[in-house]
């Protein structure tokens, strides 16, 4: 039997799913949720002349000697801040939070004896930088668009100008923020079309750096999951719908999309990528221009893909699963097994029992 730690928020889909696939091949899951620390979780580290020892306890945990549970791989999937109370004062707030921070993310490091990461803390932290992954695609010979990550007002602007006036405008990640006219509208930023006329002042296009790039025609985009070796490219065509042209997380559930078959070049390069960055897992963004030509844009180290599964039907999770227990980037996923699928997975009763946990629903 494998035992599989999980780091990720609370109600997280994808950890769910995983130690249900899990729990069906007959391994052990435990799922570590950071966020619930401290108030809802205590973790200890004991240290002295015979040794080491560690445990975890709380809401959904309870592992009292880490050393004795011997984890197989460990999946760094989500990583969220701790949750201190709002009733505290601001001083003490500020002191604990620095605290709970110091010893959770120390624990990450002290669990380096687990033999497979996906990803690894330190090289994932290493693989999220945008500049780099722009720099190590180009180095492999990928198509990568003209790039500007600044926040100097005088450098956007002749950038933008160089462009023809029109640019892709992107943030270096997911950022979301309450409405000030609807407190209960959550607004997204996606990616999308800047002018020069957009621009704020420059006393304030100075506060905020982002990404401004070439703007590249689209015939269609791609997806492409790397377990190790194992890759799964899905076409997604985006270019069917004005919703999700600029950017089709807008509506990714109602855009058309579908397995493919990468080019073998274009196949070897993304696994070079990944060996040059480090990592074992990520999610690769293409746009096929109308030409053919594969465009690089990004890398997302902890990327989803179960709405690939529910979609496409290509049994992702199983995949995910399986080069899990694998625990080596040298991984070829062969239909030699019964595949779990994430159909079989109810996650409706899963989250009703996770809410049932912390005292938020009736029996």
């Amino acid at each position: 039997m494998k035992q599989i730690l999980i780091t990720s928020g609370f109600l997280d889909l994808h950890a769910r799913a995983a130690a249900f696939a899990f729990a069906a091949k007959g391994h052990r899951t435990v799922c570590w949720c950071p966020g619930d620390f401290p108030t809802q979780q205590t973790v200890s580290l004991e240290f002295g002349a015979d040794g080491t020892d560690g445990r975890f306890s709380g809401v959904d945990i309870d592992v009292t000697s880490i050393n004795d549970c011997k984890f197989d791989a460990m999946w760094y999937r989500r990583f969220p801040p701790p949750t201190l109370p709002d009733t505290m004062h601001p001083g003490d707030r500020q002191i604990a939070m620095s605290q709970c921070r110091a010893l959770s993310e120390s624990t990450l490091l002290y669990l380096d004896s687990i033999p497979f990461w996906v990803n690894d803390y330190s090289r994932a932290r290493r693989a999220e930088s945008k500049p780099l992954q722009l720099r190590l695609a180009r180095e492999i010979g990928l198509s990568i668009p003209r790039t500007l990550m600044s926040n100097e007002p005088e450098a956007i602007r002749t950038f933008m100008r160089r462009e023809g006036g029109k640019v892709a405008y992107k943030l270096f990640g997911p950022a979301n923020w309450v409405s000030s006219e609807d407190p209960d509208k959550i607004m997204v930023s996606y990616t999308t079309v800047v002018r020069e006329s957009d621009l704020p002042a420059d006393e304030i296009l100075r506060l905020a750096p982002g990404i401004f790039q070439t703007f590249v025609d689209k015939e269609y985009e791609l997806r492409v999951t790397c377990f190790g070796d194992h890759l799964v490219a899905t076409r997604l065509n985006s270019q069917t719908r004005t919703d999700t042209e600029l950017d089709w997380r807008q509506n990714q559930h109602l855009m058309p999309m579908e397995p493919w078959q990468l080019p073998e070049d274009i196949a070897n390069k993304c696994r070079e990528l990944m060996r040059r960055l480090d990592i074992v897992y990520g999610a690769i963004d293409f746009i096929v221009t109308p030409d053919g030509e594969h465009v690089f844009l990004e890398i997302n180290q902890q990327g989803q893909f179960l709405w690939i599964e529910d979609r496409t039907g290509v049994p992702v999770l199983d995949m995910a699963c399986e080069f899990l227990r694998a625990g080596k980037r040298e991984f070829e996923w062969r239909e030699e097994h019964e595949i779990v699928r994430l159909k079989d997975f109810d996650a409706e009763a899963a989250f009703a029992e996770e809410r049932k946990l912390r005292g938020e629903m009736p029996e």
